[in-house]
């Protein structure tokens, strides 16, 4: 999870049932813990296949039935594919209830500078 605060710190990891969730709807395939520091360039997971190692932040609510989001992507590595280029990127999803579904209505770039980059 990302913290409450600006900046890539431990916020705690996703909650198993979450995980569970997210793993039987197949949107995840597994899941990778790299070093919040201490590390140059790209993570580097034990997994079969390149992906992305992603961080959420805690549920802000909007008015209505909306509610915030911030995602962190950093690309990983494996034992198998060797070093690639470093590739993160942050974004934040404005989501609302459809239904019984919930649907993200609005994207945003989150600058560097937003999250503690330089």
């Amino acid at each position: 999870m990302l913290p409450r605060t600006i900046g890539l710190t431990d916020g705690g990891p996703v909650p198993d049932a979450i995980v569970t969730a997210m793993r039987d709807r197949g949107t995840i395939k597994g899941t990778c813990e790299p070093p919040l520091a201490g590390t140059r360039g790209t993570a580097r997971c034990k997994a079969e296949y390149l992906g992305y190692v992603l961080r959420f932040s805690p549920i802000f609510s909007l008015k209505n039935d909306s509610v915030q989001v911030y995602v962190y992507a950093q690309k990983y590595d494996t034992p198998a594919s060797g070093r690639s280029e470093t590739l993160r990127f942050e974004r934040a999803y404005q989501i609302a209830k459809r239904g019984d579904d919930w649907r993200a209505v609005r994207e945003g770039h989150v600058p560097r500078e937003a999250r503690g980059e330089r």
